[in-house]
């Protein structure tokens, strides 16, 4: 499951926001307040929740390094990126 949701949020990242970037207005006006703090509200929870799903990463990664033999304490960490336990 936590697979699953860090994928979706990557895949908003991507594909989204660059073509928001890409947007050239003809004109611009302010939002609402309460549409401006709806958004300020909802990146926030999506902060929240995208550091809860790499705690919860990060957990498993350790539990999985010790299945596997490789003890976080001699340097072994996940290099999240790259999805490969690495040594440092």
């Amino acid at each position: 499951m936590v697979k699953k949701d860090v994928e979706v949020v990557n895949e908003i990242q991507e594909t989204v926001l660059p073509v928001m970037d890409e947007v050239k207005p003809q004109e611009e006006r302010d939002i609402p307040v309460v549409l401006s703090r709806l958004v300020d509200l909802s990146n926030r929870m999506l902060q929240d929740y995208q550091q809860k799903l790499y705690a919860d990463i990060e957990t498993s990664a350790v539990d999985l390094m010790k299945v596997l033999g490789l003890n976080p304490e001699d340097g072994w960490r996940l290099d999240l990126e790259r999805k490969k336990f690495i040594k440092t």
